[in-house]
């Protein structure tokens, strides 16, 4: 009998194939899934193999912020009095800036807060000012962080920052930034027409926390979930992880929005991975592929997804995708977060394929390269593949 030729691939065989061949010459280990709108998972290489997330771990904390916070919440800088405001301006006491973990608060701000404080009727300060940043916790960094990743990848985290914790690097700021940022507030509101007669202290008042002058609010959460995810913002990220803990549980603190985090998860049927910290610096998080699939397409149910979706990078559109993908089929329709670590490197989004314009949502993980040039190269063209789903 003559021999039985093999039956031909299907449409969908042969784009997994595609896929994963993209894949080849990575140096790397690799996990990627792919799920289809209306399909299913049409690809599961490793799926369920935890790796290193690299920054796709702002997808969780940016993600858990916009649907616990919603997308029109604000990070607050309160400006409190504690004493007795005469009708010419004194305060017969002290003033009370209180951090709300605001990574916008800079020198400009400031001036503007004095004025603030001005109109509202306080012009000369008896006592002191303080400096109250007590709504995080003291961890200037963030688990399994290397030393030196502070100052270059972070700022020193703090509930009161200014210009990013970013203005100096020496070895007493980088472990007390409140301090140095005090002085600089004490300028700022100086020039916005506050007059301070005593010192500048640290910590929330003795007293208590006083009755409100005024208040500095952020950018809402989804224009900074632009800057985190777009821009891969590590600083930010971190003090809106610790904001969350510090308004879902109390804990302001990164094990506290982690936390926080892990539940939504539970409620939305989301596997837990292992996140250490809220920007994928720390080495020691894992997450799996799937995992990342199924949070992103719990968001994508969520009233929030509109923001999240509007925060991610656009391949060869802006952001950290900016100059990647240009020219294939993923260029414009794909909306994903990137990540990168020495050795690491990742990718999970969105896009929608080229044939009927199904909604994909995908994940692919490269850990333990060798040559990291190669294995971005050849996520990308995974990434473009990924793209072309046939139906």
């Amino acid at each position: 009998a003559a021999p039985t030729e093999p039956a031909a691939a299907g449409p969908i065989e042969d784009y997994r194939a595609r896929v994963l061949a993209a894949l080849g010459g990575s140096t790397a280990d690799a996990a990627v899934v792919v799920s289809v709108e209306g399909v299913g998972r049409v690809v599961d290489l490793s799926g369920a193999v935890g790796l290193p997330p690299a920054s796709t771990q702002k997808l969780y904390t940016v993600g858990a912020a916009l649907a616990r916070l919603g997308p029109d919440a604000r990070l607050r800088t309160e400006v409190r009095r504690v004493g007795a405001l005469h009708p010419d301006g004194t305060l017969a006491g002290d003033l009370v800036v209180v951090g709300g973990g605001d990574p916008t608060l800079d020198r400009k701000a400031l001036f503007a807060l004095g004025h603030a404080v001005a109109r509202a009727g306080v012009r000369r300060v008896t006592g002191a000012l303080y400096i109250d940043d007590t709504r995080h916790d003291r961890a200037r960094s963030g688990p399994g962080w290397r030393p030196d990743w502070v100052p270059s990848e972070s700022g020193p985290l703090s509930s009161f920052a200014v210009d990013r914790n970013g203005w100096r690097r020496d070895a007493a700021f980088l472990a007390e930034p409140a301090g140095p940022n005090g002085e600089r507030a004490r300028i700022g509101l100086g020039w916005g027409g506050v007059a301070f007669g005593g010192p500048t202290r640290l910590g929330a008042h003795p007293h208590g926390p006083g009755e409100l002058v005024t208040v500095r609010e952020s950018p809402t959460l989804a224009e900074l979930a632009r800057g985190i995810l777009k821009g891969s913002d590590n600083f930010a990220s971190e003090l809106l992880l610790k904001e969350l803990g510090a308004r879902v549980l109390g804990q302001g603190s990164t094990g506290g929005g982690i936390e926080a985090v892990n539940r939504l998860a539970d409620e939305l049927g989301v596997p837990r991975g292992f996140g250490a910290d809220g920007s994928g610096l720390s080495p020691i998080s894992r997450h799996t592929a799937a995992g990342e699939v199924a949070w992103l397409e719990a968001m994508d149910r969520l009233p929030s997804h509109v923001a999240l979706r509007g925060a991610l990078a656009v391949a060869c559109g802006d952001g950290t995708l900016r100059t990647r993908l240009c020219g294939t089929a993923a260029a414009g329709r794909m909306a994903a977060k990137t990540g990168t670590l020495p050795g690491v490197v990742t990718l999970a989004g969105y896009t929608t394929t080229t044939g009927a314009g199904r909604r994909v949502t995908f994940a692919v993980m490269l850990a333990n390269a060798r040559n990291p040039g190669a294995a971005r190269a050849a996520m990308d063209r995974a990434a473009a593949a990924i793209a072309t789903f046939p139906g």
